[in-house]
């Protein structure tokens, strides 16, 4: 017999979140260490939501950290 999944516990979610934000900032320093200028944080758009905009020259790049 399948089970409904799980939900998270806020506990869980509220961990993930927290990872999750580590991992922008490190991806956004690393990027500012190869030259790279932050644009934007966390963009929310139809698709879903991009975490790092930034650009070098000419070359813009969204992230998902």
């Amino acid at each position: 017999m399948l089970r409904p999944p799980r939900r998270r516990t806020t506990q869980a979610r509220q961990s993930a979140e927290a990872a999750g934000r580590r991992a922008e900032r490190i991806a956004g320093r690393w990027l500012r260490l190869k030259g790279w200028r932050i644009l934007d944080r966390r963009v929310r758009t139809p698709a879903g939501e991009v975490d790092i905009i930034a650009r070098r020259g000419a070359l813009i790049a969204f992230v998902k950290a």
